[in-house]
């Protein structure tokens, strides 16, 4: 697990400056790699690497690498969960490896598979940058794996130079790119509860997206996709329910996901699990204590009645003999690590507390890498929004005026407002009448612009090749917005403050592939709580927590906000006063989730909105 950045010009040689600008985005980057850090420069290109040493602690996993003959480097990021067998295949073929790292891996790969051949092979997170200066003529390759776990982002001036790197702060701070805001980003943001990639708060830098690689040459950049995420979800077939079928499914189910679990636990460095007390983290700790001996787990717990999960945690431990670290988190805490916390935010979002306190205890216990939940909610049909998506869909399949009659007799109260995305067709208005923040029209008047700029922005996201079914179609835009746009980028930016790698072994796409390709009978609830995974767990799993109320990994938030009065003295950058403090009264008056506030507390506080922005205003 690494930091990576660099430049490549299609212009001119390298020069000082370029290669001083590229020192600087790695000196940002130093909590994502402390083992270590180094710079690869030649007349065309210039790459830099911070390393957090995870598989071969020694000298010879120094990054950037490069092959005998100097003519391939590479700088990476991430965990190839399946180098041991590629290595192999290659050693077979002829090469021969310098180290026994999972980087040397993408080298020789990329000599003898093409780079499309090497991304189709690879099992695992990671995001790259891989030059090739050989004849006839130089390449810079960036890829980014399959579900967006590990991120890349990019600046392009065309005809000049490409820059990337794993954080937006490291290209801000290099001094080449220019600091602009992105009205849409903050649109986005206000709608979702994150910035929707490929979108980021400076208009000059774009994410590469999901199971996508870009080609840098003289010619310029092409993106191309190698990978597609809807294109599982077209293959999933209708199928009886029979008690055979479920059996041989949650049969495959299991072997996979133990494959899986195995190959995550690969680590010459201390590593541990997240237990929160839910489905997901404790099929990890029963299947983890199974295949490793000594396993430590560790969970957050709160005061406040009605969050705390250590019971549940407890249970698991016990049940499973693992070593159990329970880690208060108190509101003193929480405001005195705040400063902290939105210093170290990429981008504006919803949520990355509970990471950031949870990695944060795992680095002080000595941990570098730990096994995470994340995805077992999206993969395995989790979410109470599956629930409601045939209703809502009938709703918004009504003629207009029917739709908009239905939608508008029930915005009375704050707790229907997001109805209000009835009135707009298409799967992202669904998907928003759930999971939305602000409604088109909130979003306008809290940044001063008009809603058809808001709607106008809502129509580019919409995907193409979405699922028709309903509960399907929630399914796919819960893995397609809110996992990779949100969760699994605050697992990272959040992870790697505290010098911690994430593994998220739901999310490895064999088990995926495996999930979707069922019959979506198989798949969805029905009356069981995640019917795949706690039927491929058996009996595995206490009853208390395969069958306990649905309940996220929630800090305190409602209380401890109450608590912070000096942080609500001022509205966030580029709000409207007015529309800012009608937020505030409704969170104070309890008529509103203290989300919609702490979004625009996130606006005003964080450090990762370029500084030219709009202050607020009346």
């Amino acid at each position: 697990m690494c930091g990576i950045a660099g430049l490549f010009k299609f212009d001119g040689s390298v020069t000082k400056d370029d290669v001083a600008a590229v020192e600087r985005m790695n000196d940002i980057l130093f909590l994502r790699g402390p083992d270590g850090g180094g710079v690869f420069a030649d007349d065309k290109t210039v790459l830099a690497n911070r390393r957090l040493a995870i598989i071969d602690l020694s000298d010879a996993g120094k990054q950037p690498l490069s092959n005998d003959t100097q003519t391939v480097t590479v700088t990476f990021n991430g965990e190839i969960y399946n180098f041991a067998e590629l290595r192999s295949l290659l050693v077979e073929a002829g090469y021969r490896f310098k180290s026994n790292t999972d980087t040397e891996v993408l080298i020789h790969g990329y000599e003898e598979w093409s780079i499309e051949g090497l991304l189709q092979r690879l099992r695992g997170m990671f995001g790259f940058a891989l030059y090739d200066r050989r004849e006839p003529f130089a390449k810079l390759y960036l890829c980014r794996d399959r579900f967006g776990i590990k991120p890349v982002y990019y600046a392009h001036r065309p005809r000049k130079w490409i820059s990337f790197a794993s954080e937006i702060k490291a290209l801000s701070g290099s001094g080449i790119v220019p600091s602009s805001e992105n009205p849409d980003a903050l649109i986005g943001y206000l709608l979702f509860g994150s910035v929707p990639r490929p979108l980021t708060t400076f208009k000059d830098i774009s994410m590469l997206p999901p199971g996508t690689y870009l080609t840098a040459s003289d010619g310029g950049i092409e993106l191309k996709s190698y990978y597609k995420v809807e294109d599982l979800f077209s293959r999933a077939i209708n199928g009886k329910n029979g008690s055979t079928q479920r059996q041989i499914a949650e049969t495959k189910v299991r072997s996979v996901l133990d494959a899986a679990i195995k190959l995550h636990l690969i680590s010459d460095a201390p590593l541990g699990v997240f237990l929160s007390g839910g489905i997901d983290s404790s099929t990890l700790v029963a299947l983890c204590s199974g295949q490793q001996d000594g396993l430590s787990t560790i969970g957050i717990t709160f005061s406040e009645p009605g969050y705390s999960e250590e019971f549940y945690q407890r249970l698991v431990a016990q049940e499973f003999a693992v070593r159990h670290h329970s880690v208060p988190v108190t509101s003193a805490e929480f405001s005195d690590e705040m400063d902290r916390f939105f210093s170290v935010m990429d981008q504006p979002t919803l949520d990355g507390v509970n990471t950031y306190f949870v990695t944060r205890a795992a680095q002080r216990m000595g941990f570098k890498a730990v096994l995470s939940g994340v995805g077992g909610d999206e993969v395995f049909s989790g979410y109470p929004t599956l629930k409601r998506a045939w209703t809502l869909n009938l709703i918004h399949s009504l003629p207009a005026p029917l739709r908009n009659a239905v939608a508008g007799t029930v915005l009375f109260g704050p707790q229907f407002r997001k109805l209000a995305f009835l009135n707009y067709k298409g799967s992202i208005p669904f998907y928003l009448v759930q999971r939305g923040l602000f409604t088109p029209k909130e979003v306008a008047e809290l940044l001063d612009v008009e809603v058809s700029q808001v709607i106008s922005l809502i129509r580019t996201l919409e995907p193409t090749n979405a699922p028709g079914d309903p509960t399907t179609l929630q399914q796919f835009l819960e893995m397609h917005h809110y996992l990779t746009d949100q969760l699994l980028r605050d697992t990272d930016v959040f992870g790697m403050a505290n010098s911690v790698e994430v593994r998220v072994p739901f999310l490895d796409h064999i088990l995926i592939e495996e999930v979707l390709s069922l019959p979506t009978s198989l798949r969805h609830p029905n009356g069981v709580p995640k019917p795949l995974l706690t039927g491929a767990m058996g009996k595995l799993l206490p009853s208390q927590i395969v069958f306990r109320p649905k309940k996220g990994f929630t800090f305190p938030m409602q209380f401890w906000l109450k608590t912070s009065s000096s942080w609500i003295d001022d509205p966030g950058a580029g709000l409207n006063s007015r529309a800012f403090y009608k937020v505030l009264e409704e969170f104070k008056s309890g008529k509103a989730h203290w989300s919609r506030f702490w979004a625009l507390l996130v606006l005003g506080r964080s450090r990762c909105i370029p500084s030219n922005v709009r202050r607020g205003h009346a």
